[in-house]
């Protein structure tokens, strides 16, 4: 397959990766019960934010090669993790109405949820890079940035006569 590098697609990718790995590797830690349920919270508190964010940095910072488009995908996965595991932890240690063992409880799992969305996504991550967007043509802004609109034969032969006549 030869996908186009655009924002959108990239992120697009990274989140479809990150939930599929991110659903079997809860099903491999819970079963299949807890992993349809985790996804489901994997998916909108953490992959979600990571879509908008992929597709927001790779708008404004334009990547020039995979390896500054991975680097951005990569610090913001972790910039994600850093931030839900810091606003989890001051929500459960400023609620007093929940018992100790309830708070431990609530943090050991969310922290497993976030270790589960950090290895999904970077692999995602990865795997778009350099598997889906191996032979991707570098995005120019304002040319071919917003999707793949095939070419016919006949505008590619018209676009080389004019060429010629110049």
């Amino acid at each position: 397959m030869n996908f186009r590098r655009t924002p959108a697609t990239e992120s697009s990718m990274i989140y479809g990766v990150a939930l599929l790995l991110g659903f079997l590797f809860l099903a491999a830690f819970n079963g299949w019960g807890p992993a349809i349920a985790l996804s489901q919270w994997l998916a909108f508190l953490l992959l979600l934010p990571t879509w908008i964010l992929h597709t927001l940095a790779a708008r404004f910072i334009k990547f020039k090669s995979k390896y500054r488009s991975f680097f951005v995908n990569i610090s913001v996965v972790s910039i994600i993790s850093i931030v839900a595991l810091v606003v989890v932890q001051v929500i459960v240690t400023t609620s007093s109405n929940v018992a100790k063992i309830d708070r431990i409880q609530i943090t050991n799992a969310f922290g497993m949820l976030v270790f589960v969305y950090f290895i999904s996504a970077c692999i995602g991550a990865a795997v778009t890079q350099w598997v889906f967007l191996k032979n991707a043509d570098v995005i120019v802004a304002g040319k071919s940035e917003y999707g793949a609109v095939p070419a016919s034969a006949a505008a590619k032969t018209q676009q080389s006569k004019s060429k010629k006549k110049k």
